[in-house]
This record gives C-alpha cells, structure tokens and sequence, in this order.
C-alpha cells in the first residue's frame, strides 16, 4: 500500500515550508519514524519522519523549494505499486515547468497548467502568470505566444502590488529568496505599499569636494567642467559606487532578488507640470562630463 508523506503545518501562520535536505533518496529503504528530509519555515527548521515504512519510490520536490502546507511531498510503498493516484494531475505533466506555489494555487483554483504562459525563466510558470490567467480566462495560452517569447531570459514577472511589467536589458544575477528572508522581504515590501513615506537627511563633510569644484570653474572657465555641478558629482559618485553595492541596484520579485549591472539614474527635475524623473541610462559608461551634460539636456 502506497502511503504518501505530507508537509504539515508548523504554526498557525505558516502556510508552505522550504525542503532544505533530504536525508533520503529515491529507492532507499525507510523505516517507520526514520527522519527523511528537513524543511524550514520563517521560524525554525524542522525534520520530517516517515509515517510508514517501505521503499521512498517518488520524491516529488527537491532541495530549496517552498512547498504549501498539507501538500505530499513523497510516496513511501512497496516497488511495482502504482503512485500515479498520489500524484497531483499537474506534477505529472513534468513537460511544463512551474513552481510549486503556481502548482498550489492552480490545483486551488481547478486551472489547467497546459492553458497558462509562464513567463518565468525557461518559460517557468510562476503564482503571478496563474493569478494573470484568471483575471483574463483563456486571453493568453501558449499557442498564441510568438515563438521563443515564453523562453526569454528577461525578468518579466513582477511583484503581486507592482504596475506593468518592465524590461531591463544588459547581464543581471538572480539570487532566490528563501525562508525567513523571504518573509522579512514581503513584509518589507507590504510597509512600503501601506505606510507613509519620509524623507531621512544627513549631513556630510564636502569641503574637499567644493574646493575641487571651484578649482574647475576657476582654471576652466569656459570649458564643460566649470558647468560641473554638485549635483553631477553626487550622481557620478553613487554611479561609481553602486557596482561594490550590488544590493542598491537591484528589484525584488516575489521569489528572487534580480541585480542588474546597468545603471539608469533618475534625476528629479522640477517642472511646471509637476516633478519630473528624466532617466539617464547606462550611466556606468559615462564620465563625469557625460553625465553633466546630458543632466542639463535632460532638465531642459
């Protein structure tokens, strides 16, 4: 008899936990009580035992994903059983990528995986392209999709409270969010979308650097560095110090932190339509002139 092992619930809040180990592989021999993996929820880290003993025939997640509570995780049976009325429909389609919590809330809501573009790398079906499918039953499948577009490297899924989806060209790095990080980033990410904002002011010691611009304006009167204001050299500063930052030049994406090496540096200008942010892009690649002159374009 095969018996499938279910992530349980850890807390009242906890509502998916993260595989970290498995402790067992596919085809071991367990016994009853024998602890098979360790999970993490946004507290602690946790270990699972087999609720029976017998062969591990089928483990259906692997290390690092955050997988819904009350979900199986493994079928524990004898070899020759049949697993396949353990299995949810949607994991045995193995030819459509998707992570579990898409899988979770597409088997919630009865949404078959084959009718949704994923969107995620490699065509990856993330929770926002199911929650997108139903807002718009049957507007987007992927026999519509120019071929090549569901494979496409670009990180076009977004946060659940974020507007359009933006393109950001050039090399990134994608870091996954897991566990108690991923809980403090959407609790982050909430505050900022609910709470009121206030602007923090500092002060600095810039003598050297106001010696340096009067130095210009003085030997160079008519030449583009005597135009150099203290707002260029602010934004040439944070452009150069930003690659050792990686952190400050980067998006949060529900699951994963996407650091970008490009930089596109907004300036705010005050019109008469109200504050405007004119943006420079690729400003890594510009000197500190460049920048000054394409800041005065800009506001112009």
């Amino acid at each position: 008899m095969v018996i499938p092992v279910i992530m349980p619930k850890q807390g009242e809040t906890v509502e998916s936990c993260i595989i970290v180990e498995w402790k067992k592989k596919e085809g071991d021999r367990v016994e009853k009580d024998e602890i098979i993996c360790q999970v993490e929820t946004n507290k602690a880290i946790f270990e699972i035992i087999a609720p029976e003993k017998g062969i591990l025939l089928k483990i259906l997640f692997k290390e690092g994903e955050d997988v819904p509570v009350y979900t199986p995780i493994a079928i524990i049976g004898e070899p020759g059983e049949s697993m396949d009325n353990l299995i949810p429909a949607s994991h045995l389609d193995s030819s459509v990528p998707i992570s579990p919590r898409a899988r979770h809330l597409a088997e919630e809501k009865g949404v078959e995986i084959s009718k949704i573009l994923g969107t995620g790398p490699e065509g990856r079906i993330m929770a926002q392209d199911v929650l997108n499918f139903l807002s718009k039953p049957g507007a987007i499948t992927p026999e519509e999709v120019t071929p090549g577009l569901a494979k496409s490297p670009l990180p076009v899924q977004v946060s659940l409270q974020t507007g359009p989806v933006s393109f950001y060209l050039g090399s990134q790095k994608e870091i996954p969010v897991q566990g108690i990080r991923k809980i403090i980033a959407d609790k982050m990410f909430k505050s900022l979308q609910n709470s009121a904002q206030l602007t923090l002011n500092a002060s600095a010691e810039v003598s050297t650097l106001l010696s340096l611009k009067e130095g210009w304006k003085k030997a160079a009167s008519e030449s583009d560095l005597s135009r150099i204001s203290i707002n260029d050299l602010v934004s040439y500063a944070l452009i150069k110090t930003l690659p050792q930052f990686r952190t400050l030049n980067a998006h949060f994406l529900i699951d994963k932190i996407v650091e970008y090496d490009n930089i596109h540096l907004g300036i705010a200008v005050d019109t008469p339509r109200g504050l405007m942010v004119p943006v420079i892009h690729q400003a890594q690649l510009k000197s500190l002139v460049e920048i000054s002159k394409e800041t005065r374009r800009l506001k112009q």
